[in-house]
């Protein structure tokens, strides 16, 4: 019920916009004004109601802070006199597909939904749209075969890279990678393990693109192609994908991370790289969607 109070006041704006038309009048031109925006448990933010012309619009921003995905929106109209202060139940709409209705077109609340930056695509979980994340990275080291000859954590505007060079040293060619992921507070002292991917196709999965690894990967030279080969590997602005990151796992910017990737010839461990980082969330500089 939270989030149906959040969109109360535009979804009335709307509604009382149809009321009005029914008593049509060719002389007339309506458009909204905004009375009230606020919110409910769970969720934050600030507005403004700004003026272009004869039409108003909302600027601002909402947080929602829930570990639990929003699926289902109840929506409640009630209708008042001019003053707002006499109001009755209208009617009211219970959406429980929630992921393709925020797809639809030309529907009462499409050009609301699109306002928003991010987009909140279904399942709208915890996100807050003023923040942009970047990577901060506290260590990055190999094991076993593996031997680290140098790297360094460069910093350009607001994102880190690792730049440095690792070299294999086994005969043995790397077909396999298992992942294991912990996830830790944000001092990085209490882990926990979160889960775990074994990667056996890997010829095939150093060749995708979009993914979580790809931008890790393609930082190497010479690049690593399946089956990896015993020799000298420089890594140049490496990284990973956050938006690839916060889809596989909205609440990631919540913890530091320890990503261990042990690689094996068939059934042989041949070595492993370790990176450690967290998430640093920034505020980012609201445009407005009017042009004055």
């Amino acid at each position: 019920m939270f989030f149906i109070k959040l969109v109360f006041i535009i979804f009335i704006g709307k509604c009382f916009e149809n009321v009005i038309f029914a008593a049509y009048n060719p002389m007339l031109t309506y458009t909204i004004r905004f009375q009230k925006l606020y919110f409910q448990p769970n969720f934050t933010g600030n507005y403004t109601i700004n003026k272009y012309r004869e039409k108003e619009f909302v600027n601002g921003y909402i947080a929602l802070d829930s570990p639990v995905p929003l699926e289902k929106l109840v929506v409640v109209f009630q209708r008042c006199n001019p003053e707002g202060v006499n109001c009755e139940y209208f009617q009211s709409w219970t959406l429980n597909d929630l992921c393709p209705k925020l797809k639809d077109k030309n529907q009462i609340w499409s050009s609301w939904y699109r306002a928003f930056d991010p987009q909140p695509n279904c399942p709208v979980t915890k996100f807050n749209p003023m923040l942009t994340y970047t990577i901060r990275f506290k260590k990055f080291y190999v094991t076993h075969n593996f031997t680290m000859d140098y790297y360094s954590f460069d910093q350009y505007r607001d994102a880190q890279y690792i730049n440095g060079q690792f070299t294999i040293n086994t005969k043995e060619l790397i077909n396999k990678v298992d992942v294991v992921f912990y996830r830790c507070d944000s001092e990085g002292i209490n882990c926990e393990y979160f889960q775990s991917w074994t990667v056996t196709g890997l010829c095939n999965k150093l060749k995708e693109k979009n993914q979580i690894w790809t931008r890790w990967y393609d930082s190497f030279d010479p690049p690593m192609r399946c089956p990896l080969d015993k020799g000298t590997y420089t890594m140049k602005n490496g990284t990973v994908d956050i938006n690839a990151i916060l889809l596989w796992y909205p609440e990631a910017t919540d913890y530091q991370w320890r990503v261990v990737q042990n690689m094996y010839a068939d059934d042989i461990f041949v070595g492993g790289v370790v990176v450690e980082f967290s998430f640093f969330g920034y505020r980012k500089k609201i445009n407005s969607t009017v042009k004055l």
